[in-house]
């Protein structure tokens, strides 16, 4: 079928590129005669692991095997110094690091949330994980995006690959929102059911439903990211399509969001999805209109009279001129 061969021309260009890149790094470090040649290790910021060459290895004498949170500390080692995950430090993980317990240790979800927060810097470092197996472990649902081609034409990227994009985007409006962690997996997740039969928005929230609590979200923060998937294409479409100007259309909205803090994460995973969907999907006249929404929305839900706010007049008159 066409996507199987979409799949499988993206699988392997992938393979391409990871060979690829090691190899240039190789070479970029060979010719390089900096301070990073002299390596870096921290045991008390980083222990069991260095950075020598470019590249980020466990020590010696480490045994990541009782350390199911140690794959995620190398990452974000890596992405902190500008670094590859060499390819044995892959190999030693994936033979002696566990999988993550069925409920996972705050420590676990903090390097999780941590490694999402280093944005673009992360997204070939989780890239790498994801092609020597390690990404997976941790979420094991990332099988059916993978490499999964998109029929849109607002598309630029595979589904995986549009999830990282979204959440490097989120990266830098987490000081936008109450919940920096809640808007970075909502990203990560918010088109997670694309992978399998069904409306994708709806195989989504089943998904997260068991997706939150195995990484040790509660019950009321599950309910977030479930929402967040659910309503991830409402702002746009509204703000895009009805009249912001009708207390109908915002009561509406409101009434679907629920509170402020619902509300300011969709605002941030509106922008951050629509930047990583491609340039046709997102410009100054539809981020006007969205933050127009979110204006009149956020006042009504904090109890203000709509009729008090000014209007913003579309098109006004330079535009109109």
């Amino acid at each position: 079928t066409a996507d199987a061969l979409m799949r499988d021309v993206a699988r392997a260009a992938r393979t391409v590129a990871w060979i690829s890149d090691e190899a240039w790094s190789k070479v970029a470090t060979s010719l390089n005669t900096g301070s990073n040649l002299l390596g870096w290790r921290s045991r008390e910021r980083a222990p069991g692991l260095m950075v020598r060459d470019g590249q980020v290895y466990l020590e010696p004498n480490c045994d990541p095997s009782n350390k199911p949170e140690m794959v995620l500390e190398a990452a974000n080692l890596a992405t902190r110094k500008g670094a590859r995950m060499a390819r044995e430090t892959h190999e030693r993980l994936l033979a002696r690091s566990p999988s993550p317990p069925d409920v996972w240790t705050d420590k676990i979800r903090q390097q999780f949330v941590e490694l999402l927060g280093r944005g673009h810097d992360a997204i070939l470092v989780i890239e790498a994980l994801d092609h020597t197996g390690l990404w997976e472990r941790f979420l094991p649902e990332w099988f059916g995006v993978r490499n999964k081609p998109q029929r849109n034409a607002y598309h630029r990227f595979t589904v995986d690959r549009h999830l990282l994009e979204a959440t490097a985007n989120a990266a830098a409006l987490v000081d936008t929102v109450e919940r920096p962690d809640l808007l970075l997996l909502g990203a990560l997740l918010h088109d997670i059911g694309k992978g399998r039969p069904g409306d994708h928005t709806e195989v989504g929230m089943e998904l997260i439903h068991e997706i939150g609590p195995r990484m040790g979200f509660d019950d009321a923060d599950t309910a977030i990211l479930v929402d967040m998937c659910r309503h991830h294409l409402l702002l746009p479409d509204v703000a895009t399509r009805r009249d912001l100007t009708d207390e109908t259309t915002i009561s509406a909205v409101a009434d679907a969001v629920g509170d402020q803090t619902r509300l300011h994460l969709l605002a941030a995973l509106t922008e951050a999805d629509s930047l990583a969907t491609g340039p046709a999907a997102w410009g100054r006249w539809k981020a006007e209109l969205v933050r127009e929404l979110v204006r009149r929305v956020d006042h009504y839900l904090a109890g203000g009279d709509l009729a008090a706010l000014a209007s913003i007049e579309f098109p006004d008159a330079a535009q109109r001129a």
